[in-house]
């Protein structure tokens, strides 16, 4: 019997995918070919070495969803929790910073998008557990 979070096997419709995504800096290649999913109201982990383009990688694929027309994510529904409070200023940062040049290049559903960033919960654990 499959837990409540194992959707391998349901028809959950996932709320962001990463197909065949290879990250570079420069010479160095931070990830190569990852493919993965996560299903609508599951809770995953993105683990890595410092440098390794989790938060880059992130960081464009929600931006990406938060403005294809085809999707139905909304920002404040994506949670995203960091270790300390430096890297969660960096990514909600990062985030702003993806989904602004997407609205200055004229991409549909952006303006939208980026006026919901603000609400984005970004933060580190013990900031969560504070909001409860």
């Amino acid at each position: 019997m499959a837990n409540s979070l194992d959707h391998s096997s349901s028809s959950v419709p996932n709320a962001i995918e990463f197909h065949n995504v290879t990250k570079t800096f420069g010479n160095v290649v931070a990830n190569k070919d990852i493919t993965f999913s996560v299903p609508k109201g599951s809770i995953r982990a993105l683990i890595g070495e410092n440098g390794a383009g989790k938060s880059t990688s992130l960081v464009e694929r929600i931006a990406a969803a938060l403005t294809d027309s085809a999707s139905d994510i909304r920002i404040e529904n994506v949670v995203a929790i960091t270790f300390t409070e430096r890297a969660a200023a960096d990514l909600k940062h990062k985030l702003r910073e993806k989904v602004q040049a997407l609205a200055d290049s004229g991409k549909p559903g952006s303006a939208e998008a980026l006026a919901g960033v603000e609400f984005a919960k970004v933060g580190t654990i013990h900031s969560f557990t504070r909001s409860i």
